[in-house]
């Protein structure tokens, strides 16, 4: 370089330009990721500047540009106060290039690795692993390297090797250590979606503008060559963004936006190496090259199941790489300066890479492995869930906020409390739809809870109906054969006995013929009543059609049994029926008993014929009358003599 103030300048202004690519940078890859993770990738993009710049101040310059040991590194610490205007533009514009080579890597481990891990990584790329590899090509004062590929005739003219296929292979090794994301590469998994791929379009607008001072700066003047290096940079991007589109558009049958953002950037770094001395027909092809090599390497590290978000590796690393040998293939040998063959270079252009390269993956991998003792290099599983903007830096989103609160909805169940709404959000329109879902999924709520309700009070007065007579409100007869199962193979097993008592309203038919049915029907809800009051809480009172009434007295023996009858008839008989509208009518019943001891054989349907039996024996006598069936008269005549009151009466409590 010369101290011509226009050289200067254009360092200058190309450093500006180089400056830009770190927006494009973030655009980019802040469009390709989740919205989750999109304030941690554009933190990453401005941390890892920073970091750079001083670590390329205070260490990185002096070993890439400092006086060269042997073609191995430079002096560590620069004589700042020795350079004049040119040598401080020129480590402006070389300060822009590091933090290209760093920035690179972010892409490839975007959404999964720690902040701090990224930022020692950065550190450690930007004081160590960029300044050697680029002192080996470079080094030594401007115009004049030393370092001992260029002396081998090594030429990467702006860095397809020592930025971006070192920035591509370090993160390609740092990819593969921490793993893919999480759902990356489940069977039947749903994709990661993007953020917004405008906003990575712009990205790649923002680094083809930077691109222009990346490669025409790298002249270090304004020479003859600069013209050049514009028009190859310009073609070589388009031809690889429209081979990538088309062959991205014939694989997937459809046009690939991400396809074509990173052909086009394939073509940008394959271009890079030797941009000032191709021809613009060769550009052409070298760019196209390019855009297939991204296509390819792409789909392979799918296949290998290798989590690259924003294709770093693909566009940085492989096309590094062609763009590299691309220099031996088609770039003008004199031009070069090297004094060899076309042979001769390839030889050298391997050699160069291969060294470089290597350095870049053993130096990467050691300082990972080394800081994995140190520290947790990826996230935890909650963290990555969560989504590292608000993991990371406590930063939340519109959107987040709102799928914080569908999943409280979704885990509480929370459906007739609706989302909150900020009008000027993006999300809004979100939101309200998503009101409008809940407002109908709690009006569906309430009509299904009161059809359920209806359904519930429907199956009530349904069990009603078919379990009850209609007229008295007791057990019908269906219901009561339940009752009689149940308590007769109780007594089969000898847990307890069990009394059958049956009931008839005397003279019934007189006092409808008399009075009429709905007076007839008076007598027996009046009957219905007594019988529920005069039994034990545990009895079974039921209508068992017509003028009969059953009761099932569970546990009851014979004394028991003629005791609670006997209360029956005399309740029944003193107090007479009053009639609506009619005189109080005089009501008596006949009752027959039959009691099935513990242990007995018969069945519920003998035991109930054996009181009907009895009944028709108090009917024959006279009517109003308790009558035991023929098996327990004889306790019925000891009761008879011996029963105190019947006021008083025996105990009513079944026995034991």
């Amino acid at each position: 370089m010369t101290e011509n103030p226009l050289d200067i300048a254009w360092i200058l202004i190309c450093a500006a330009l180089v400056f830009v690519m770190q927006a494009g940078f973030c655009c980019l890859e802040a469009g390709l990721v989740r919205s989750k993770n999109s304030v941690n990738v554009a933190i990453k993009n401005l941390a890892d500047f920073v970091i750079s710049t001083l670590a390329f101040f205070a260490v990185g310059f002096g070993l890439m540009f400092g006086a060269s040991l042997g073609g191995v590194a430079g002096s560590v610490i620069p004589r700042w106060s020795a350079m004049g205007p040119s040598e401080i533009a020129f480590f402006v514009f070389q300060l822009m290039f590091c933090g290209a080579a760093t920035t690179i890597v972010s892409g490839a481990v975007a959404e999964r690795m720690s902040f701090r891990g990224y930022a020692i990584l950065a550190l450690f790329i930007a004081a160590v692993v960029y300044p050697l590899g680029g002192h080996w090509a470079w080094g030594g004062a401007p115009g004049a390297s030393t370092g001992f590929l260029a002396r081998l005739g090594f030429v990467d003219f702006a860095g397809s090797t020592v930025v971006h296929a070192v920035g591509g292979w370090v993160g390609l090794v740092a990819t593969v250590m921490i793993g893919p994301r999480a759902g990356r590469f489940v069977p039947g998994a749903p994709p990661l979606r993007h953020h917004s791929l405008p906003t990575s379009v712009l990205g790649v607008a923002l680094l083809w503008f930077g691109w222009f001072g990346f490669n025409a700066g790298s002249a270090l003047a304004v020479t003859d060559r600069v013209s050049l290096i514009v028009a190859n940079t310009v073609l070589a991007g388009a031809a690889g963004g429209v081979t990538a589109l088309f062959l991205t558009w014939r694989l997937a049958g459809h046009p690939s936006v991400v396809g074509a953002m990173n052909g086009a950037l394939a073509g940008l770094v394959s271009i890079t190496a030797g941009c000032h001395a191709v021809t613009l027909h060769a550009a052409l092809l070298i760019g196209g090259i390019g855009g297939i090599v991204s296509v390819v390497v792409t789909r392979q590290l799918e296949k290998l199941r290798v989590d690259d978000p924003v294709g770093a590796f693909p566009v940085h690393g492989a096309c590094g790489v062609w763009g590299t040998l691309a220099v031996a293939l088609f770039a003008d040998l004199e031009v070069l300066g090297t004094g060899l063959s076309r042979g001769g270079q390839l030889g050298a252009q391997a050699l160069g890479l291969l060294t470089i390269v290597a350095w870049a993956c053993l130096s990467g991998y050691i300082f990972l492995r080394v800081a994995q003792r140190w520290m947790p290099l990826r996230v935890s599983e909650d963290a990555e869930r969560l989504g590292l903007n608000v993991a990371e830096h406590g930063e939340r989103t519109d959107m987040l906020d709102l799928l914080t609160e569908m999943e409280t909805h979704h885990q509480r169940g929370m459906f007739d409390r609706p989302v909150s709404i900020d009008p000027g959000s993006e999300v809004a329109p979100v939101a309200v739809q998503y009101n409008l879902v809940l407002a109908k999924v709690h009006e569906e709520r309430a009509s299904a809870e009161q059809l359920r309700n209806r359904l519930r009070s429907a199956n009530r007065d349904l069990t009603v109906l078919a379990t009850t007579d209609p007229l008295t409100g007791l057990l019908n007869r269906r219901r009561t054969h339940e009752v009689l199962d149940n308590e007769v193979e109780r007594a089969h097993r000898g847990l307890a006995s069990v009394a059958v008592l049956l009931a008839d309203v005397d003279h019934f038919k007189r006092i409808n013929d008399t009075f009429g049915h709905s007076a007839g029907d008076e007598v027996l809800q009046s009957v219905a009543r007594r019988l529920g009051a005069m039994v034990r809480p545990y009895d079974t009172v039921a209508r068992w059609g017509g003028e009969e009434f059953l009761v099932v007295c569970p546990g009851a023996t014979n004394e028991a049994a003629i005791a609670i009858a006997e209360r029956i008839r005399r309740d029944i008989h003193e107090e007479p029926v009053g009639i609506e509208g009619q005189e109080s009518v005089s009501v008596s019943v006949s009752l027959g008993v039959a009691v099935l001891p513990p242990h007995g054989a018969e069945g519920w349907q003998d035991l109930v014929a054996r009181a009907d039996e009895a009944l028709y024996d108090a009917k024959a006598r006279g009517r109003n009358r308790v009558e035991l069936a023929k098996d327990v008269r004889e306790a019925k005549r000891r009761y008879s003599m011996h029963a105190p009151a019947l006021g008083a009466g025996p105990s009513l409590a079944p026995s034991a």
